[in-house]
């Protein structure tokens, strides 16, 4: 009998097999979990998070977590990851806490060692193309 991984390393695991694009990510969630991900909305299934994960890799040339610098928060069964990831869209970088875009923060329920769960929440403006007009002073101090 294979001995059940704690939420945070199913959690971990699944940062390390997103940022290759391995298949096997699948694994890691019930069959009729629930997901959210900016501009996709609220999914349910391994097939409908393959079908987001398709368009978004169709979208993203590179892209990789900070895993060194993942914040963890536990509260039971529930795991709360705040972090920053670099990467590419054609010749337009982003490296989150250097640049605007890039930073994240995703709640996950795992249940059984499966995650039954998974809220992401980010701003899908990597590069910072589209400016919203907000009336930041011009000189106010930046910190990414």
């Amino acid at each position: 009998m294979t001995a059940q991984l704690s939420p945070e390393a199913v959690i971990r695991s699944y940062f390390g097999l997103v940022d290759v694009g391995d298949p096997k990510i699948l694994e890691l969630f019930s069959d009729d979990f629930e997901f959210y991900f900016p501009g996709f909305g609220v999914g349910r299934g391994r097939d409908a998070f393959a079908a987001c994960m398709t368009g978004f890799q169709g979208k993203i040339d590179e892209l990789r977590h900070h895993m060194d610098d993942l914040e963890f928060t536990m509260a039971g069964n529930r795991v709360v990851v705040e972090g920053t990831t670099e990467g590419r869209i054609d010749t337009k970088t982003w490296n989150g806490g250097t640049t605007p875009g890039g930073r994240f923060c995703s709640v996950f329920d795992v249940d059984g060692g499966r995650i039954v769960r998974m809220y992401v929440y980010l701003d899908p403006d990597y590069t910072s193309d589209n400016d919203l007009g907000f009336p930041w002073p011009a000189d106010r101090e930046v910190s990414w």
